[in-house]
């Protein structure tokens, strides 16, 4: 997962989304609601742009107001996979000390709703195009090692639910270990994924999250430095089926990333890769959906 283009407005509560689908997922509602803690502050993510509930009307004034950031709308809606997309980054702190950074994106892309399986979602926007020999895949707690740490998982048709192992490196220079919570969870016209990199195995004894330095030695070959204590990891994808144009999906993520200044010894540089990272990803997501 994210080389992290997971990377990714403090909110008004969730009015939208009142007796929708997303009031069964648990992740989505935290990280909304309660935030993220970075450093000493909570950051919250912001909710989706767009309603799923949204009638035609609304939601080509939706994407109207986005695409208006930067672009035009025609060439925003374009059936392309070089098409725009709207991007914001912000840093939260300050450069001398711990800071974070937030992803805000939104786009458009074409295919069925049915083609984003359950997780592809979220993790082709933090994963993007990074190959499995650069990347370890997650893989879901078992039911005992749930049990041990009173913990479940409750899945329907409609929705998923799971713990993962992520180990994930930054930009080549860190490695972030953990365990995320990930709830995906389905309507008739669209699919919201959500995932957090659990507090609660903070110092768990099997799996704690925790980032390490990647060294590099003169002949190319790494090792991993000593292990600190992460948090502050998390985010969510929704895909939102547009009545027009015909065939196109609402794209939007939003995430929140803890920098700890020992990741790159204060340079700024998260923040100056994720636009490449980020237009990476979302060019391969609408080739994956074209297919």
């Amino acid at each position: 997962m994210m080389p992290y283009a997971f990377a990714l407005p403090l909110l008004l509560p969730l009015v939208a989304f009142a007796g929708d689908d997303a009031g069964d997922n648990p992740v989505f509602k935290q990280l909304v609601r309660e935030g993220i803690a970075v450093d000493s502050r909570s950051v919250k993510l912001p909710e989706p742009a767009l309603a799923p509930t949204a009638d035609a009307k609304r939601q080509t004034e939706v994407v109207h107001r986005i695409a208006s950031k930067k672009h035009n709308y025609d060439d925003f809606v374009r059936k392309s996979p070089v098409a725009p997309f709207a991007l914001e980054l912000n840093t939260v702190g300050d450069d001398s000390a711990e800071r974070g950074q937030t992803v805000d994106l939104w786009f458009v892309a074409y295919g069925k709703l049915d083609d984003l399986s359950s997780n592809e979602l979220f993790r082709q926007i933090v994963a993007g195009g990074e190959s499995k020999n650069q990347r370890d895949e997650p893989q879901d707690l078992s039911d005992d090692a749930l049990r041990r740490r009173g913990l479940k998982v409750e899945s329907s048709d409609d929705r998923q639910e799971s713990y993962y192992r992520m180990d994930a490196s930054v930009l080549d220079k860190v490695r972030v270990a953990g365990i995320a919570h990930g709830v995906v969870t389905r309507g008739r016209n669209h699919i919201l994924a959500a995932s957090l990199l659990d507090p609660r195995f903070a110092d768990d004894q099997d799996f704690p999250n925790q980032w390490r330095p990647i060294h590099r030695d003169t002949s190319g070959k790494t090792s991993l430095g000593k292990p600190h204590s992460y948090a502050g990891l998390g985010g969510y994808c929704q895909a939102v089926e547009l009545h027009e144009p015909r065939g196109a999906l609402f794209i939007e993520c939003h995430l929140v990333i803890d920098e700890p200044h020992g990741w790159f010894n204060g340079a700024n540089l998260l923040r100056s890769k994720l636009p490449i990272v980020m237009q990476d990803n979302v060019r391969t997501l609408r080739r994956k959906l074209a297919r």
